[in-house]
């Protein structure tokens, strides 16, 4: 049995922050993925400037390096129906996570996280002090991360699981850049295509990525209703494969843990209700979950990391409870049209939620701006 002070599931944007910043404070860490990488994986791939943030605060130097195409504008559409557009106000950032993800891997591995791939966790044992693989080779830890996304297999075998009524569901593709949308420069926001979520076609360096995501319980026939966007976007049904994934939107877990063992980004639903974006979400809970494991392994007590942990995130959970919340004055059918009107009436609805997203304004602030706007409105 290989023996780590920290084993870390999931090599993702949480799983590789959280063994990056261990591993450079002199910790043994095992980081393991069921991949090989570089390896694909679904994601619409847009990173905000609270992602360029906190990927400084954590890594430092090579954000350059991160994403392959920035735009300062966007266009929000309605039902087909061009809404209102941005011209040259927060940056954008696009990225391919087989590239992203990658690279954040490297990174950890360049501070001494040993990185185990193609290696499936199956259970914890030993008081979760041990991660059985697939195969039957065990790995010990004083610490476990579970950073292995929405289908959790430590959060599964912690005992949570999330609330059915509440998952999403993504389609996606990858277009390749041809005939008119060749030249797409801007991201696009589509409302109004499916309840409770939306639609994006987003701008790469050689494809579009285009795709839908809304809750599953609004949405029995998500693929049809992809058809159907498909085919406005891009004059017919791509024969290209789908790829489709959960989100765990208004799934926040206010115990993301148990003792020694602790959950980071979309296995513990930090995840932002609203667009479902949890690339940065992830990469905050995941320096919080390696401020905790400091905490608790220098006070000599691995149980305390819990408790170190959901202090550390307390500011990241009260901030997604206030998200959870605003999702409603956005998707609900009360509200959804003077949503759509506001969009078209107002930039400053896009500014002040480009403000948000590049966490230069919180949520309540926010929702009492949006609010006053959606009375005016009515």
């Amino acid at each position: 049995m290989s023996a780590f002070d920290v084993v870390v599931i999931g090599a993702g944007p949480g799983g590789s922050a959280s063994a990056y910043l261990l591993a450079s404070a002199g910790m043994r860490v095992a980081l393991i993925d069921k991949a090989a990488f570089p390896r694909n994986k679904l994601c619409a791939g847009m990173l905000s400037e609270r992602t360029e943030k906190i990927y400084k605060r954590i890594f430092g130097e090579g954000w350059q390096d991160a994403y392959e195409f920035t735009s300062s504008d966007a266009d929000f559409y309605y039902k087909g129906r061009l809404l209102n557009e941005v011209r040259n106000y927060r940056r954008m950032y696009f990225t391919m996570r087989s590239h992203f993800d990658h690279r954040l891997a490297e990174l950890a591995g360049s501070k001494g996280a040993v990185l185990i791939e193609n290696a499936h966790a199956v259970s914890l044992e030993q008081n979760n002090r041990s991660v059985r693989l697939a195969g039957g080779a065990a790995i010990r830890g004083d610490f476990i991360i579970g950073a292995d996304g929405a289908a959790s297999v430590v959060a599964r075998n912690l005992g949570f699981s999330f609330a059915k009524k509440n998952l999403a569901a993504g389609l996606e593709i990858e277009f390749p850049r041809q005939g008119d949308r060749a030249g797409l420069s801007r991201p696009e926001f589509h409302f109004g295509i499916l309840r409770w979520g939306y639609g994006w076609v987003f701008p790469k360096k050689e494809t579009l990525t285009i795709g839908i995501g809304g809750l599953t319980r609004k949405n029995p026939d998500l693929k049809n209703t992809f058809r159907v966007f498909l085919r406005r976007i891009c004059s017919k049904v791509p024969d290209i494969k789908w790829d489709g994934h959960i989100i765990p939107c208004c799934n926040l877990m206010l115990r993301p843990g148990r003792g020694n063992s602790l959950l980071v980004g979309d296995a513990a639903g930090f995840v932002e209700p609203v667009t479902g974006e949890g690339i940065s979400f992830a990469m905050e809970s995941a320096l919080c979950a390696a401020d905790a494991v400091m905490d608790a392994a220098r006070s000599g007590d691995p149980e305390s990391a819990l408790r170190y942990y959901q202090n550390r995130c307390s500011a990241l959970t009260r901030h997604l409870k206030l998200a959870n919340r605003m999702r409603h004055l956005v998707f609900s059918a009360l509200s959804e049209r003077l949503f759509a009107k506001a969009l078209e009436k107002s930039k400053s609805v896009i500014h002040r939620y480009m403000d948000l997203a590049a966490d230069e304004m919180d949520y309540a602030d926010y929702t009492k701006f949006f609010v006053k706007k959606l009375i005016g409105i009515g």
